[in-house]
Parts: structure tokens; sequence; C-alpha cells
């Protein structure tokens, strides 16, 4: 008896030329996971004498996976990791998908896109732009994407969304300085949502950029939406910080920068050191600090695993990653983004579909330690009165 199969997704596959080679019909099991502004993770298991393995298993192999009755598209993406077990009669073969939103951590930001590698130290330090963040975005994966390395991406025209952002890049990847811009909020919380997916239309990928939505539905465990959820913290580690910039000996150039009011919150000061000698501008310089003070700030997560009910689901066109929702913990209401959505599909358990709120990862985000603080502050209070 061979191994059971699901149906609850679309799975076909591409070579590395885009060109579709067939359908998965018979997965063994698919679990998607798309993620907010930030690469989703896919695995795919099937039959080892599956037809399609052996395209698969060829360089540049990909996978694009849909809801199987609607056909909405959930994620695509390369084969990142393959994985065989046996026994020999019932082996099955594992696909990791690298979700298309990589990319953006694939793609160096020149200072001078247009010229080549010798032609770097002619425009200052950084290659800069303040715009509304659908059109950095789209103007940085255009000229590093599209005109420099000759990528098939298709970038619609930019329709001015999303709060004005600045962005500075120095052979840093897009990802690391667009999304999350150091020098004020960030693509991620200018009020846009951005993914990549394969291109329906041509051979390629394309950009998309839409404004996620705000759900007004308030969600409580007594409804049965809130399954789990979880708060976590850790103090600031660096409160002052000291760049060396160019210069040798003696003649060196150093800047120091400390946050004063962390250092009286703390009652200590904890030191870092910042490399900065590719420059003698001491407002760079400066900006190196800042840079690291961020690294070592006080980081706070929250993590809200959801469930599925007749009056909440998680599907594209309904509540999907990045829309705003309000829950209530601890008596506190809390209103974030959906950060994550896992869909899965095994013959033993059907269609299961876990959305997830906040992030255990390191966050420096004031907004996030203060909501934090607020669930821990209700935990306090219920547990006085009981």
């Amino acid at each position: 008896m061979g191994p059971v199969v699901s149906t609850a997704f679309r799975v076909e596959v591409y070579d590395k030329f885009f060109a579709r080679k067939g359908l998965i019909g018979d997965p063994i099991s698919v679990t998607i996971t798309p993620k907010h502004m930030a690469p989703g993770v896919a695995t795919v298991a099937v039959a080892a004498n599956h037809r399609m393995v052996p395209v698969l298993l060829q360089k540049g192999a990909r996978i694009w996976l849909k809801d199987f009755s609607t056909r909405q598209h959930l994620m695509s993406g390369w084969v990142s990791t393959f994985r065989i077990s046996g026994p020999e009669k019932r082996a099955v073969v594992e696909f990791d998908i690298m979700d298309d939103f990589v990319i953006l951590q694939r793609i160096l930001g020149w200072v001078v896109p247009t010229a080549a590698i010798t032609g770097q130290g002619t425009a200052g330090t950084n290659w800069t732009m303040t715009d509304d963040a659908e059109t950095v975005l789209k103007t940085a994966v255009d000229l590093n994407g599209v005109d420099r390395l000759g990528l098939p991406i298709d970038i619609p025209t930019s329709l001015g969304r999303g709060a004005t952002v600045k962005a500075r890049l120095r052979f840093q990847t897009l990802y690391d300085r667009l999304i999350p811009i150091e020098d004020g909020a960030g693509i991620i919380d200018s009020g846009i949502g951005v993914g990549v997916q394969q291109n329906p239309d041509a051979p390629g990928l394309r950009l998309n950029v839409w404004e996620p939505r705000v759900i007004t539905q308030e969600l409580n465990e007594n409804s049965g939406v809130v399954k789990s959820w979880g708060v976590n913290g850790r103090s600031a580690t660096i409160s002052r910080g000291v760049a060396g910039g160019q210069g040798e000996a003696q003649l060196r150039l150093f800047r120091e920068k400390a946050d004063a009011a962390l250092e009286t919150a703390l009652g200590w000061k904890f030191e870092a050191f910042r490399d900065a000698r590719d420059t003698d501008d001491p407002t760079t310089m400066y900006e190196r600090i800042d840079e690291t003070l961020k690294e070592g700030a006080a980081v706070s997560g929250m993590n809200v695993e959801l469930s599925e009910t007749a009056n909440f689901v998680a599907r594209p066109g309904k509540i999907w990653v990045g829309d705003t929702v309000s829950m209530k913990l601890a008596g506190q209401v809390i209103t974030d983004r959906l950060q994550e959505v896992t869909l899965s599909s095994t013959a033993s358990e059907g269609k299961v579909t876990r959305p997830r709120i906040g992030t255990w990862s390191d966050n420096p985000d004031v907004k996030l330690a203060k909501i934090v603080q607020r669930i821990a502050r209700g935990l306090r209070i219920a547990n006085s009165d009981t």
C-alpha cells in the first residue's frame, strides 16, 4: 500500500526558465507559511517514485502553490533543499520551497547602480532616495535587479503608496536597508505590504505592493479564535557607542554618542565600538553609532496563535498576512499585524490553518515593548484580584 495523499492545494512545477512541467496532484503533505514582509516557507512531500521528482531535483526547479478550489496565489519559489527517507517501498521525498520574496535578500543596492564596479566611488558614500515607500522600493529594485542584473522582474508603476521614507544603500541587500530602514520608520511600518510571486503573464517574477486592511472584528479567547499566546523581553545591552573613522594611530578620527536617558534608567553604562574607517564624515559616523545603539536596544517579543472559526477565516481576500487585527489578551486590547499564516494539508488531519500574530525574534520596536508591558501589567492586576 502506497502513502496516503492530500489535495487541498494546487502544486504546479516549473523549471529554471519558468516553463511549466506539470502538476503534483497527489502530494502526501503540503505546508505553506506566507509571512508579512519576510520570506515565507513551504514544504511539499511526495512519493519517491512520483514522476515530478526528477524535475524537482534539477537546479533552479520551482513550485507554485495555489488554493485548490480558487487557484489563488499562496506562494511561489525555488526548491532550496530536499530530503529522501525510506524504507524503499514507502520512500518519500520532501522539497522545501524558498519564497520568491527572498530576492530582496539576494540583490545588493549599489552606490551607483548605473556604473561599473570601478565607478562606485563617484557619487558619495551611499545611494540615497527620499520618497513614498512604494516608489523607493520599486526604484531600488528596478535599478539594481532589472537594469543592473537583467533579472526578469515585472515592476508595476508606483501608485505612491506608503509613508515617506529615507533610504541609504551601500552594498547592503535591498531587504536589509529598505524594509527595516535605519533612518526612520522603514517600509515595514510605512502602511504598505510587499510580496514577490511568479508572474502569471510572462516568464519571471512580479513585485506586488498593496495596502493591508484593518479588521474591525475583535478576537479573544472566549470566541475560540485566540488559541495561545506569550510575551518575552530583554533589557538593553548597549547604551553608548564609539565610532572609529579614517586615519591611523593618533591621527584616527573618533566620535562618541550616549543614550543618557537609557543610562539613567539602567543606572549603568554599556559601551560598544563601531568600525567606520571608510568615512571621515562625522555625520555618517554618528549614524553608524545610532545603528549600533539600535542593535543593542531593549527587545520584546509577542506570539499569538489563532484558530479558524466560522467567523474568522484566514485566506487571500478574507483576512491575510499584513492585515491589522485587534485582540483582547489579559484584559488588554492589543492591535497588531497578522505576521504569518501556516496552511497545512495531510491525509490524516485534512486542511489546517494556523494564523499567528507577533514574533519571538528580537525586536527593538518601542510600540511592541509597550504592548508587552501592558499585557504583563494586565496579568498582575488580574492575579491580584483572585
